[in-house]
């Protein structure tokens, strides 16, 4: 990925959030925004105009909403089943459709061997690239799976559809999690409903899965870092967000983000503890749409982490690809 200075940053790996989907669509793209209004007009009775205004007063979360939506549609109907929710919004997520522009970032993640994680529930990016999907193909095949855009679940490593941390989509097999590219999903994937990171309860579930990993678990890389190989997090999309560079493209770190704050705000921890481990991150924006304000700049500065301003949208997730 080309900077606006026109260097690279080496072995570094990419945090994506929506932004990529919404960019380069008129309507504004695949929007989780308008998918959580839609499930809101549809299972709670909310409708958009209503949604619209309550999110525009900024006065409650994304995860917060969701649960609104919730126990909205209890109070419409004492016989909801809140397991539908999930499954419902997982199928409509798996709807979306990959643009150009994905493929181009896929593509050049794959030929320099760049690692994405993203926060995004879809699949879009898997889809976007040929070389992903003829690979999935052949291993989901030998796996002896029916669907086979399902992401791969390395061998040997206990599996959990509420917590699939070590599943990603990649082009060839991932011998390094480190080294090689993936594809890998924080806060859950779409073909498995459970594991979405939707509400409060789901990210402080979350939180308290990743607390462990980070202070409790075998081998832990900060404590015992000659223990490494036992880690219980080697080879998980936690490894890349803590041991990799990172460079954050379309995803605002904003206030409902809480987990993902926390995570870099114990990442940073960690890194003081072991400095010879420590790495930078980057948080990319665009001039015109600059709207990273005073609290978020002072938190993101404190974490060690530095900007970089594109000139356009198009500067972003075209041309640093190209």
């Amino acid at each position: 990925m080309t900077l606006p200075n026109g260097k690279t940053i080496p072995n570094a790996a990419l945090l994506l959030g929506n932004g990529i989907n919404r960019y380069g669509s008129p309507d504004g793209g695949n929007s989780w925004t308008d998918l959580l209004a839609d499930t809101a007009d549809e299972v709670a009775g909310l409708p958009h105009i209503e949604t619209d205004r309550i999110l525009a007063e900024n006065t409650i979360s994304y995860p917060e909403f969701y649960d609104t939506v919730q126990m909205r549609a209890f109070q419409r109907d004492n016989e909801f089943d809140y397991r539908t929710l999930k499954p419902h919004i997982s199928a409509r997520i798996g709807q979306w459709e990959s643009q150009n522009h994905q493929q181009r970032v896929v593509d050049h993640c794959i030929e320099n061997r760049i690692p994405i994680l993203t926060t995004n529930f879809d699949t879009v990016l898997s889809r976007s690239s040929t070389a992903v999907q003829q690979y999935l193909a052949v291993a989901n095949k030998k796996r002896k799976k029916s669907k086979r855009q399902f992401p791969i679940i390395p061998q040997g490593i206990p599996f959990t559809d509420h917590y699939p941390w070590y599943s990603h989509y990649s082009a060839e097999k991932v011998q390094d999690a480190l080294q090689d590219f993936a594809i890998w999903h924080i806060h859950g994937i779409h073909h498995y409903p459970r594991s979405l990171r939707l509400g409060l309860t789901d990210y402080i579930a979350m939180t308290d899965r990743a607390r462990e990993w980070l202070h409790r678990s075998t081998g832990n890389p900060f404590n015992q870092y000659d223990q490494y190989h036992k880690w219980r997090g080697r080879g998980s999309w936690l490894e890349v967000f803590l041991m990799k560079p990172l460079i954050i493209v379309g995803l605002a770190l904003e206030s409902s983000e809480v987990g993902l704050r926390w995570l870099l705000i114990e990442r940073e921890k960690l890194h003081r503890r072991r400095p010879s481990l420590a790495q930078p991150f980057y948080f990319c924006t665009v001039r015109s749409l600059d709207t990273v304000g005073a609290g978020k700049q002072a938190l993101i500065e404190s974490l060690g982490g530095s900007f970089f301003k594109y000139s356009s949208l198009t500067a972003l997730y075209e041309d640093a690809f190209a």
